[in-house]
């Protein structure tokens, strides 16, 4: 079973990480990453949790089934069972105080104590159903011949609208995908535009896991079309360093990040290439690997220099390696 569960911040995965934010929106991207984090750390000692609960439980069967045969096996040492649930009941504590550290921290989020709240003027509306409809006409046209910046904006458009919004959109690109299913980038905007569908299943688990993995099949179908297809690349790599760590897609990130790496060194530098570098430190740095994460965003810093993705990861792998990060 693939574990992409936790797969619910994606939605600005195509997003340009160089742009410039607002005090505030800094700080609710810091707040916003941090409870991320905290969440993920949770699923990692559920994760624990529950292979230490499969194992005792098969540990004990065993041994219940050596004694009804009467083997002459010795019965299994009762202080391993015995450890490993001291173990479970641990974890079980650190999950309730992680949960309730998120709770807390959702709460601190929502009450904003160091943002002023914004004035009507700065609070950007969604645009409303008949302005993203228009937006849209002039978008469409744009990303079928193959635009990388109208899809983007798509996605984006998509993401800040409404789900009879999406439901629209998305049918238009399986549509596309249905009459040219040999298009990549048919492909390409199918997947891009159901990261969108995340917000709509915020309390659907299991819909959001196997929403990731059609994800994942249309970029690999995309990349079947064309394995040099460096945007599918790109996102495919960017998306499995967002999973759990425990998750086998996580585990094997690092061979995209690489192929992308590879394929960037063929290609005109683009500032969108810099996603990849973080992306990489950022995929190190959940594993504890501060050193290699180090290596990463400042190969990536050589690149671009001012980049606020980058130096934003950089600062998270510097405050993980200082005694207040442990």
């Amino acid at each position: 079973m693939k574990l992409a569960l936790s797969l619910v911040l994606p939605a600005a995965l195509l997003v340009g990480c160089n742009r410039t934010d607002t005090h505030s929106e800094a700080r609710l991207n810091t707040m916003a990453s941090e409870l991320a984090d905290m969440h993920e750390h949770n699923l990692d000692l559920t994760g624990e949790m529950v292979k230490l609960k499969d194992e005792v439980a098969l540990l004990r069967a065993r041994n219940a089934t050596l004694q009804a045969d009467n083997e002459r096996q010795p019965a299994l040492d009762t202080s391993q069972v015995n450890a490993m649930q001291a173990e479970i009941t641990a974890l079980t504590t650190r999950v309730s105080a992680l949960e309730k550290q998120i709770a807390s921290q959702a709460s601190a989020g929502t009450s904003k104590p160091e943002i002023a709240e914004p004035t009507p003027a700065e609070d950007t509306p969604k645009p409303d159903a008949a302005a993203a409809d228009r937006q849209y006409e002039t978008l469409w046209p744009l990303v079928k011949s193959g635009d990388k910046k109208a899809m983007n904006e798509l996605s984006e458009l998509a993401n800040g609208s409404s789900k009879e919004f999406r439901d629209r959109v998305i049918k238009q690109a399986r549509d596309w995908v249905k009459d040219e299913p040999e298009n990549k980038q048919a492909r390409l905007t199918l997947a891009s535009l159901l990261v969108s569908r995340f917000q709509d299943l915020r309390s659907e688990p299991m819909k959001q896991g196997a929403l990731a993995g059609e994800i994942v099949t249309e970029i690999d179908k995309a990349l079947t079309i064309d394995p040099d297809y460096y945007e599918a690349r790109h996102f495919l790599a960017i998306m499995k360093a967002n999973y759990p760590t425990f998750a086998p897609e996580f585990k094997t990130a690092n061979i995209d990040l690489d192929k992308a790496l590879e394929m960037q060194a063929q290609m005109p530098w683009e500032d969108i290439f810099c996603e990849i570098y973080a992306a990489y430190s950022m995929w190190f740095r959940k594993q504890g690997k501060l050193d290699e994460a180090l290596a990463k965003v400042n190969a990536g810093l050589e690149k671009s220099s001012q980049d606020a993705g980058l130096l934003a990861e950089k600062e998270a792998v510097l405050a993980a390696q200082s005694p207040q990060g442990d």
